[in-house]
């Protein structure tokens, strides 16, 4: 079974390369919505899904029709492609004027967190000073986009990243690599709000237990946590989730 997960995964690389990302998406969503998939190869397939979703985000030989409003609320709860063709329509567009559709978005239950902080980062980098509300676990917050900090800037997320690097480049570093992807996706899934410096060693520990863990290697991790003194750290109750 290990070799049909690898060939896959070789196969979604290969289109990467290639830039087919239409058909690299469709490989991945039709490999993650199978009612079963094994542990160890789950985050490779979450970690090429986020990079075919920035890189279709950023593609300027990708060409979208003009939408209208409601055609932005309809396709940003759509299938991934027409999340990523909202994206990649809005992104070169005024926000300012896109308030309401945006901020719809935002308060919808369920609204892929993934999506939502992509476009919260936009709004960040045209630097708008309006107030915006977002649902969180069902609680209704406000946020102003050009106060927040984002992940490409942010002390706290580089220092995750640091510590994920020193705990685990020299003698982990598939899982180094692994961690890193899932801290920056989980980093834009957070936004608007980011952990706290303070909050940095124990984001990167949770992190790196999901890796472990979804690569049935618990055990290791348990060894590898007292080994390096950090059994002081708790590990977020979130990550243990995900990876059950």
């Amino acid at each position: 079974m290990d070799g049909y997960y690898e060939n896959t995964l070789s196969e979604i690389r290969s289109l990467i390369e290639k830039k087919d990302y239409e058909r690299a998406m469709r490989m991945l969503e039709e490999e993650l919505s199978m009612p079963y998939i094994d542990r160890q190869f789950e985050p490779e397939f979450l970690k090429l899904r986020d990079e075919v979703r920035f890189a279709v985000s950023q593609n300027r030989e990708v060409r979208d029709p003009v939408l209208t409003d409601q055609e932005v609320s309809e396709y940003l709860s759509g299938t991934p492609e027409q999340q990523m063709s909202a994206v990649r329509f809005l992104e070169n567009q005024n926000l300012r004027k896109k308030k309401k559709v945006l901020e719809e978005f935002f308060l919808k239950e369920g609204a892929d967190t993934f999506v939502r902080g992509i476009l919260i980062n936009f709004l960040h980098s045209q630097e708008i000073g309006d107030v915006y509300r977002v649902k969180e676990e069902g609680r209704i917050r406000e946020f102003v986009p050009s106060r927040i900090d984002v992940p490409d800037t942010s002390e706290a997320v580089a220092e995750s990243l640091k510590y994920i690097r020193e705990w685990l480049m020299s003698k982990e570093p598939s899982a180094a690599e692994m961690a890193a992807g899932i801290l920056a996706e989980e980093a834009f899934r957070r936004l608007p709000y980011l952990w706290n410096l303070s909050e940095s060693a124990q984001i990167a520990l949770s992190v790196t237990a999901y890796v472990f863990k979804v690569s049935c290697r618990t055990a290791e991790f348990d060894d590898w946590r007292e080994k390096n003194g950090l059994n002081h750290l708790l590990v977020e109750r979130l990550f243990v989730e995900m990876a059950e």
